[in-house]
């Protein structure tokens, strides 16, 4: 095939895995597959943990499809779909696991605005401990921060004016809480949703709570 349609397949595959990812994540591991996800909204007691599963999950697909393209006569161009989801998760392994997450610590930190609203966003996402609610479900594009704010306090069920964005009642969540080693000076002031468990607080946060 020519390269053209072979750089389109690993394109066109690379996007949809964005809305197969957001979908999978929303629906199924927030609902029937909490029992695994649920390990990634508590504090991380191991290097491993259930929610893994799900990135085995889907290198073993990656594979498979790459391992038809070799086998199945008129299906080589499954390899390339196979590239782009591998290209993918290396993409979501480096944004989520280490940038977001630092389940390995490098002294370098994000600086470029995109980034950072994608690591603030999942943050945000880590607000809600359980299986319904929640924001920002997709892992390299997000809505802007302050829409994703004004969401969890809709959810908690508190007006804006009873809830500013500058309000004491705000605090911040420790990444700590969710295995991140960002310093503090990188954590962001974020809307506890109620019902959640109490978050814990760095030093210099507002006292007050939702």
């Amino acid at each position: 095939m020519a390269l053209w349609f072979n750089v389109a397949l690993v394109a066109t595959s690379f996007a949809v895995m964005e809305f197969l990812a957001w979908a999978i994540h929303k629906y199924i591991m927030h609902g029937w597959a909490w029992r695994w996800h649920k390990s990634h909204h508590a504090p991380r007691r191991n290097l491993v943990e259930p929610n893994d599963a799900f990135s085995f999950l889907f290198a073993t697909a990656a594979i498979a499809l790459m391992i038809a393209a070799q086998t199945l006569s008129g299906w080589g161009w499954l390899l390339w779909v196979g590239v782009g989801m591998t290209l993918y998760g290396l993409v979501y392994w480096l944004v989520h696991d280490i940038m977001t997450h630092r389940r390995i610590h490098l002294p370098w930190q994000p600086s470029h605005s995109y980034l950072q609203r994608l690591i603030e966003a999942h943050h945000l996402h880590h607000v809600t401990r359980e299986r319904e609610g929640g924001v920002a479900f997709g892992f390299l594009y997000t809505a802007p921060v302050e829409e994703l704010r004004k969401e969890l306090v809709r959810q908690a069920g508190a007006s804006e004016a009873h809830f500013p964005s500058k309000s004491p009642l705000l605090h911040r969540q420790s990444a700590e809480d969710h295995g991140s080693k960002l310093p503090a000076s990188q954590h962001r002031s974020v809307v506890r949703v109620r019902g959640s468990p109490p978050l814990r607080q760095d030093p210099e946060a507002p006292s007050s709570h939702v």
